[in-house]
């Protein structure tokens, strides 16, 4: 595992940089570097050459090229990119900032590939928890997506990118597949590839590959409270609760303030019979997303399912209401009135979500909380629709 730090004053940067061996705690290498910030892309080259010796590992002439071409020497818009991948991290209101941030980038470097791949990273997350329209905010992404491919067809982050962008506007699922598949034949270690393309096979109910695309990328970022937490959702969606909670504690050990972390820590501990910590978890995710219409239908779904339908049609009116002026997610009201019984209304709702290109309807087949419309045929009519019939 590589552990550092990075201390900046000015234009001063001082990086120190472990390798250490996981299984015993062994130094296999260790280094100081005091440079400026002009010299940051000659540091980052010269630690991957570190590593490759420590390791005793060749890399192939398209990792070496890879290595020895940084995607910007522009130093400003490096750490404009670093602060909106920062701000994408979070989620939530930080996905505008990390708009701004990538788009401020290519004002500074109008070619700078992965600045490309930030903006359709946000556009597709913006769509996702519904801060614009999914529609709008997908197709943006995958304008972006496309540029960044422009740029270079080889990188992996970008295949990625219009892989999930593709995934949420219901395009050729197999198609979709073969995006995030070239994006790990490119670069196998890209942890996003793997938990997105692990969200992927989740939803398309084959849970035994998503679980091995989860455990690949936790080989590879063990304390990534992302990919823990995606982790949590892919066994939420394969029934297996317990290992389901187990893991999403593990993620909020990682960082005990994401939201999306309680939200699927309620959904599972209402689907588990766990109550109690169902209903603290839903209200920390409300209290922490500012009520936002995704965690609020959680909260909806809880009281739904602790025998409070009065609280449960509350929390409806609320996002109904709240629908007239901001895009909610007829997903989630879908959700809400699943869990009250009303299988019509759900189904309207969903049908109203495929119309809006919702992009939580991806996960309509696997979702537990959709498990009693399967023998519905207008049911089964959305998902051919989807495509996700087979």
């Amino acid at each position: 595992m590589l552990e550092g730090s990075v201390r900046k004053a000015g234009n001063k940067l001082r990086i120190s940089a472990q390798l250490v061996k996981v299984t015993d705690g062994f130094h296999l290498w260790s280094e100081r570097y005091d440079r400026e910030m002009k010299d940051v892309f000659e540091i980052q080259d010269e630690i991957t050459h570190a590593i490759v010796t420590a390791l005793r590992i060749e890399l192939g002439a398209e990792e070496e090229a890879r290595r020895r071409k940084p995607p910007t020497t522009d130093t400003e818009a490096y750490q404009l990119y670093l602060r909106g991948r920062e701000c994408w991290n979070q989620r939530g209101p930080g996905l505008a900032k990390a708009l701004r941030y990538f788009e401020l980038a290519l004002l500074e470097d109008p070619n700078y590939v992965l600045a490309y791949t930030g903006v359709a990273d946000s556009y597709n997350l913006l769509g996702f928890y519904g801060y614009m329209n999914p529609k709008q905010a997908a197709e943006r992404g995958l304008a972006a997506a496309t540029k960044a491919l422009e740029l270079d067809p080889n990188l992996a982050e970008a295949h990625t990118s219009r892989g999930g962008l593709g995934f949420f506007l219901l395009q050729d699922v197999r198609a979709v597949e073969m995006e995030y598949q070239q994006a790990i034949e490119l670069n196998p270690n890209y942890v996003p590839t793997h938990y997105w393309y692990a969200l992927y096979l989740s939803a398309l109910c084959r849970p035994a590959e998503a679980e091995a695309e989860m455990q690949r990328a936790l080989e590879l970022d063990p304390l990534s409270f992302l990919a823990r937490t995606m982790h949590g959702w892919v066994l939420l969606h394969a029934k297996k609760f317990e290992l389901a909670i187990a893991e999403l504690h593990k993620a909020l050990e990682l960082h005990p303030e994401f939201v999306l972390t309680y939200s699927i820590l309620g959904q599972t501990c209402a689907a588990h019979g766990r109550t109690s910590e169902a209903t603290v978890a839903i209200h920390k995710a409300v209290e922490l997303s500012g009520r936002a219409p995704w965690t609020l239908a959680t909260l909806g779904y809880g009281y739904a399912l602790t025998g409070q339908p009065e609280k449960a049609r509350q929390v409806l009116a609320e996002l109904e209401q709240r629908a007239k002026q901001d895009y909610v997610s007829p997903w989630w009201l879908a959700f809400i009135h699943m869990s009250l019984g009303d299988q019509d209304l759900a189904l309207e709702c969903l049908e109203r979500a495929y119309e809006t290109h919702d992009n939580w309807l991806m996960f309509t087949k696997s979702h537990f909380g959709f498990d009693r419309l399967h023998a519905e045929p207008r049911f089964q009519e959305l998902l051919r629709k989807i495509g996700l019939e087979k």
